[in-house]
């Protein structure tokens, strides 16, 4: 009789243990498992790496609903990163303007394969600007001053070639123009300014850039503006490209802002990623504005309304868009 009623009150209270239990779990919230997701930035050292960490950095310290793991993927830049974008291997991916609006319309290296519709823009970081660095006793004062000097133009397939490419074709010029074509290496630009062996450089580079900053500091080279209505049908055929100024006081010897233009940096989705993910990101980036900037010297100057609108050529991913009309920056 013992044995049976101690049986059966030890079993009674397990169930009530058990079912106790099963309330606390049911009551209490249980924590948001984090979303992993990916950045697509550039070599180990270089400036996209850099920003895609700081990108990182604001996502995961950024007070929202969802928890993040946010990884960064040192890359092989652009191209790479639209293409692993393409198949699923990122979520975002920093890429330079024109190279995002080859891929969505499908020309030029993306020619081949056709245009990639799903291309999503989120906004735009720094420029690369189109830097043209002459030597002190030219005394230019901009690009028609290069006219019959020699100047290192870049090799075939960079930006800033393909930039002087279609300057002069604009221009209705070609090569000719110059009395002396070169292409060297970034690292020997500066040795071959200062001892004149060239009278100019043109690159496109995010500033500051020490491509720039050590001929200036060496021989006191100067950093030629590049504007005129030439600059300006540039502008306003290519999309991907968007008026900027190099900053004045950056580099020894240049104190005011240089008036150019260029390509941006710009972080790209695809459509069908995550809209509270993209939202997110956008969130974490634009309420930590401030903070963000001083990441890394290349976002110092970042402004959010160009952020908003310089080098996107393609539509912005709704939740991109969502954060943008929240805001008041965007009204349809």
């Amino acid at each position: 009789m013992v044995q049976r009623f101690s049986s059966g009150f030890l079993r009674f209270g397990l169930a009530i243990i058990l079912s106790g239990a099963a309330a606390i779990s049911q009551a209490t919230p249980q924590p948001t498992p984090a979303a992993v997701v990916s950045i697509g930035a550039g070599g180990v050292g270089g400036v996209y790496y850099a920003v895609g960490g700081a990108m990182c950095r604001m996502l995961s310290r950024a007070i929202l609903e969802i928890p993040y793991i946010c990884k960064v993927d040192a890359t092989g830049g652009s191209v790479f990163n639209m293409n692993a974008l393409k198949t699923g291997e990122l979520d975002f991916a920093m890429v330079q303007s024109d190279i995002a609006n080859h891929a969505y319309v499908g020309d030029a290296q993306f020619a081949a394969v056709g245009p990639y519709e799903p291309l999503r823009a989120m906004f735009s970081l720094h420029p690369e600007s189109v830097t043209i660095v002459a030597r002190k006793e030219l005394e230019a004062k901009g690009f028609e001053d290069l006219q019959g000097k020699r100047v290192n133009i870049g090799h075939p397939g960079s930006v800033a070639r393909a930039a002087v490419d279609q300057l002069l074709d604009a221009m209705g010029t070609d090569y000719e123009f110059f009395a002396r074509t070169t292409e060297l290496r970034a690292d020997e630009l500066t040795e071959s300014l200062c001892s004149g062996r060239i009278d100019a450089f043109i690159l496109s580079v995010g500033h500051p850039s020490a491509s720039v900053q050590d001929p200036a500091a060496l021989c006191g080279a100067q950093v030629v503006p590049l504007t005129g209505e030439v600059v300006d049908t540039l502008v306003d055929t290519f999309p991907y490209y968007a008026k900027v100024d190099i900053p004045g006081g950056i580099y020894t010897n240049n104190p005011t802002n240089v008036p150019t233009y260029g390509v941006l940096s710009t972080v790209v989705t695809r459509a069908d990623v995550d809209e509270q993910h993209v939202y997110d990101m956008t969130k974490a980036i634009f309420g930590g504005l401030d903070n963000f900037k001083r990441l890394h010297p290349a976002l110092e100057y970042l402004d959010k309304q160009r952020m908003t609108k310089d080098g996107l050529s393609m539509p912005v991913h709704p939740g991109a868009l969502r954060y943008f009309r929240e805001q008041g920056w965007m009204k349809n």
